[in-house]
C-alpha cells in the first residue's frame, strides 16, 4: 500500500495509505526507516512496523518504571499488562530486556536481600515471602537465602526483640506475656522459631525485675 499523506499527532505519526486506511506509529520508527509520502510498503512490512513500534512504546514504559527501581521480571511484566498492553507483545519485550541485561532476577533478589537483611533487619521468611511476591523462581530464592549470614539474623533478631521488650516491660509485668508478645512480634518479622526461642533465652526474662 501506498502513504498518501502522514500526519504528526504528539509522539507519534498517523500514516494514510492510498486505500483509506490510517495507521499509527511511533515517530521513531517512522524516522528509523525513513518512511516517506509515496513510498510503497508491504503487508509484512506494515506488519513490521506496528509490531515494532508497540514494541517500542512498551519499552518506553518499561525503562520509566525501571528508572524509579530495580524491578523482577515477572513484577515489570505484571505491571506492563496492567496499563493495558498486549500480553505476547509484553512477553517478547520482557524477555528482550532480560537478553539485553537491563532485568537480572538474581541481582534483584541479591539486592533485596541485601537491603532488606540489613536495613530493614527482616526475618528469613519475610524475605522469602517477598521474594515469592515479586514472581523470583524458586531455586533462585533457596540460593539467596542459603547464602544469608546466620550470625546477622541472630543480631538483627535480637536487636529488635531488646527494642520491643524496652516497650513490653512499661506495659506488662506477665513475663509469661512479654514472652509470648516477643515471639509473635519476631515471627512476624519472618524469623524462624529456633532463632527466636535463642535470642528470647538470651535476654534473660527471668531475671527481669518484679
Amino acid at each position: 500500500m501506498v502513504i498518501t499523506s502522514l500526519k504528526k499527532i504528539r509522539g507519534d505519526v498517523e500514516l494514510i495509505l492510498d486505500d483509506g486506511s490510517k495507521i499509527r506509529l511511533d515517530y521513531r520508527i517512522v524516522y528509523d526507516n525513513g518512511l516517506r509520502k509515496f513510498d510503497d510498503l508491504s503487508d509484512d512490512m506494515l506488519k513490521t512496523l506496528q509490531y515494532n513500534s508497540k514494541v517500542l512504546q512498551i519499552k518506553d514504559s518499561a525503562f520509566r518504571f525501571l528508572a524509579r527501581r530495580l524491578h523482577s521480571s515477572r513484577e515489570l511484566m505484571t505491571k506492563l499488562i496492567k496499563k493495558g498492553f498486549d500480553k505476547s507483545l509484553v512477553d517478547d519485550t520482557i524477555r528482550s530486556l532480560i537478553k539485553q541485561k537491563y532485568l537480572d532476577d538474581d541481582q534483584f533478589a541479591k539486592l533485596l536481600v541485601e537491603e532488606r537483611s540489613v536495613k530493614k533487619r527482616f526475618g528469613v521468611n519475610k524475605i522469602k515471602s517477598e521474594l515469592m511476591k515479586k514472581g523470583i523462581d524458586r531455586k533462585i530464592i533457596d540460593s539467596m537465602v542459603n547464602q544469608q549470614d546466620t550470625d546477622l539474623a541472630e543480631s538483627n533478631a535480637f536487636y529488635l526483640a531488646q527494642k520491643k521488650l524496652k516497650l513490653l516491660t512499661e506495659k506488662i509485668d506477665d513475663k509469661r506475656k512479654i514472652k509470648e508478645k516477643l515471639y509473635s512480634y519476631l515471627a512476624g518479622k519472618g524469623y524462624e522459631s529456633d532463632t527466636i526461642m535463642k535470642v528470647i533465652n538470651g535476654l534473660n526474662l527471668d531475671n527481669l525485675d518484679s
